[in-house]
C-alpha cells in the first residue's frame, strides 16, 4: 500500500514541483492532476491517494503545481 503524502509536502512529478495542499470539500479545483490527466486510482498507485476516505488522516488533498 501506497504511503499518504503528508500535507505540506512537497514532490516531484516527471519536471514539475508540487505540493500537497488540504481540498475545499472534496473539490478538485486547483489540483495538478484535475481533468485529462486525472486518475484517483492511477494518481493513488504513483504518490497516494488523494480523497479522504482513503487517506489515514481523513482529510482530502490536492496536487498543486509550485511555480519555480
Amino acid at each position: 500500500k501506497m504511503k499518504d503524502l503528508e500535507i505540506g509536502e512537497r514532490l516531484r512529478y516527471g519536471n514539475v514541483l508540487l505540493v500537497v495542499e488540504p481540498a475545499k470539500f472534496m473539490n478538485c479545483d486547483g489540483c495538478y492532476f484535475k481533468g485529462s490527466s486525472c486518475g484517483v486510482i492511477r494518481v493513488a498507485n504513483e504518490i497516494g491517494h488523494c480523497t479522504e476516505t482513503h487517506r489515514a488522516d481523513k482529510t482530502s488533498v490536492i496536487f498543486k503545481e509550485v511555480k519555480i
